[in-house]
């Protein structure tokens, strides 16, 4: 019969294996043998942390905090103090492996995320930095495919461990003496990676806010917009060539809207284009566009 601690072993090495399957095996492994503390840490990462004390250092996300500007988009907030920068900059993701291998999924390799900050760190920033516009921590989703092969990491080098230590277990069942053995050595998860720490921002639970997409669009909203654009766009002074530059964008996102799987990468790519003519553009209904384009990009 197959040892299932080697085949978690085999799975932690096939790329496609998702990582929140090879979790709920390794739980089985863990309950079986008593091991708490590894039980624990596989709840957090299937079911997402509720505490900051208990995420480890790989599930800190590194970004650049920006604000959003309804006229010029996301713009980077400056700070003044250098420490403060850092610990704006850096902050604990919670949420379970199954939300980010879902969030990598629908995401383009170069898309960027984003994590908002909860009220009270919101007001510190608008404070410390004089703007009135709400900061989000934007990092590309490389960020999350690091923390999911973490996890990847840490099952493969409990698996090896475990085998070093005499404990395969026979098909889901493990005998008196595996069991003896798995407990009487260190199990611990920071073994296997590193030491737990605590949230560089203070906020307690509150600080656990998910992580988003930063292209999420009510495609009702883009219609609207498009359609007002159509019926604006002879008003607009601008020269022929931006005229037909605006006309090219408005049919790549209708035709992207019309896909069965529209790309939010490419209606962003297509909107953001817009924004940028329309802000260079003269007429009474550009204010009014651009208003209605930044709640749509938001």
């Amino acid at each position: 019969m197959n040892s299932i601690v080697l085949e978690l072993q085999k799975d932690a090495l096939n790329k496609d294996i998702q990582v929140s399957d090879l979790l709920r095996k390794g739980l089985v492994i863990a309950r079986k043998l008593k091991l708490k503390e590894f039980e624990s840490w596989i709840n957090n990462e299937l079911n997402g942390y509720e505490k900051t004390i208990d995420i480890s250092e790989y599930r800190t996300v590194r970004g650049e905090v920006k604000a959003w500007n309804p006229f010029r988009g996301y713009i980077p907030i400056m700070f003044e103090d250098s420490e403060e920068a850092k610990i704006f900059s850096s902050r604990k993701c919670g949420q379970s492996i199954a939300e980010l291998e879902n969030l990598l999924k629908n995401q383009g390799k170069s898309s960027m995320l984003q994590m908002p900050f909860p009220s009270e760190a919101q007001k510190n920033i608008m404070m410390g930095t004089g703007m009135d516009f709400p900061a989000t921590l934007m990092f590309p989703t490389s960020r999350m495919a690091g923390i999911i092969d973490s996890v990847r990491t840490i099952i493969l080098n409990w698996t090896l461990k475990l085998e070093e230590d005499g404990v395969l277990g026979e098909g889901f069942s493990f005998s008196v003496q595996e069991k003896e053995k798995a407990l009487s050595e260190p199990q611990s998860v920071n073994n296997f990676f590193g030491p737990v720490s605590n949230s560089q921002i203070q906020l307690g639970n509150k600080d656990l806010v998910q992580i988003v997409a930063t292209t999420n669009f009510d495609s009702k909203k883009v219609y609207d917009f498009l359609s007002l654009l159509k019926k604006s766009i002879d008003e607009l002074t601008v020269e022929v060539e931006v005229k037909k530059e605006l006309d090219s964008d408005i049919k790549s996102i209708e035709a992207q809207l019309n896909s069965p799987k529209p790309k939010s990468s490419m209606i962003k790519e297509g909107l953001s284009s817009i924004r940028k003519i329309l802000e260079g553009a003269g007429g009474k209904l550009v204010a009014d566009l651009l208003i209605y384009l930044g709640k749509i990009l938001i």
